[in-house]
């Protein structure tokens, strides 16, 4: 049990954060718990100064992450270590499935009584998301982990609401609550709801050729297409003018764009270039 395992956990941890049980479920033997975490930021990472503030969260958890050698264990070098033991456990994987047939449950009943049949809740798909956005806002247990659609700031995941309905949705629901302005929905995750930020784009890389420069820049926001910005001047004069050529993201962008679309990108914008200096050159031909 997990209560059981604490106390070492502690002693090698210390008591920030603690933990404590909000609901949990026995799997095969195994203690799978939806828990609550209370500490103080030691040390703030993203510079914005909240180093000894408080911090609550509510998050998954099962033995093996409070269990040495799986969870986490000793490293003579760098201390007290994590360990990838609670991602790869099956049976945590198996209490979010539960709970998603409970909710489907739960909601058959309310909207559905006497049917079996999830696709009978598609027409009940807005009130679905409506309570599940006040579940989330209780600090309920809703069949994901608590670390991901959270962090970024959101409910949960739009995948997780098609689960609980058995894979039947009514497609037509999100875009209506996005217009009612009662949700946002970014890069998948149903969050609250905020006005979208103007585009602003970043330069990133700029290659020179005689007299023609290319500049290729990235969006600073996941509001904007996910591409990257080419444009080529001559001088000062944009060639590309209002129709800018934009290079789709193969990957990410939040920690920087990877290497391969970089190079991706580099490679486009000498082409552009190369065009750019080849229209030049047939244009002052004729203006001779």
């Amino acid at each position: 049990m997990i209560k059981d395992l604490l106390p070492h956990y502690y002693a090698a941890h210390g008591m920030n954060p603690t933990f404590k049980n909000v609901r949990s479920i026995i799997i095969d033997g195994h203690e799978v718990a939806w828990m609550e975490y209370r500490g103080t930021v030691t040390y703030d990472i993203t510079g914005e100064g909240r180093a000894g503030q408080p911090y609550l969260g509510r998050k998954l958890y099962c033995e093996c992450h409070f269990t040495e050698g799986v969870g986490w264990e000793k490293d003579a070098t760098h201390g007290v270590v994590g360990l990838m033991g609670p991602d790869c456990c099956v049976r945590r994987k198996t209490a979010m499935h539960l709970r998603r047939l409970e909710l489907q449950s739960k909601y058959l009943t309310r909207f559905a009584p006497g049917s079996s049949d999830p696709y009978s809740l598609v027409e009940y798909s807005k009130n679905i998301v409506l309570d599940l956005i006040e579940r989330a806002k209780a600090g309920e247990f809703i069949g994901e982990t608590g670390e991901g659609a959270s962090f970024w700031g959101g409910y949960f995941y739009f995948q997780t609401v098609e689960s609980i309905m058995g894979g039947y949705f009514d497609p037509e629901v999100i875009p209506s609550l996005m217009s009612e302005k009662i949700i946002s929905l970014n890069g998948g995750i149903v969050s609250p709801y905020r006005e979208p930020l103007p585009p602003q784009w970043h330069e990133y890389l700029s290659i020179e050729d005689g007299q023609f420069r290319g500049r290729a820049s990235l969006p600073t926001h996941e509001d904007m297409p996910q591409t990257w910005l080419l444009e080529v001047f001559m001088g000062d004069r944009l060639l590309t003018g209002k129709h800018p050529h934009e290079l789709p993201l193969t990957h990410s962008r939040y920690f920087g764009p990877d290497t391969s679309d970089v190079a991706h990108a580099e490679t486009y914008l000498r082409r552009l270039i190369a065009d750019a200096k080849e229209q030049e050159r047939i244009e002052s031909k004729y203006r001779k």
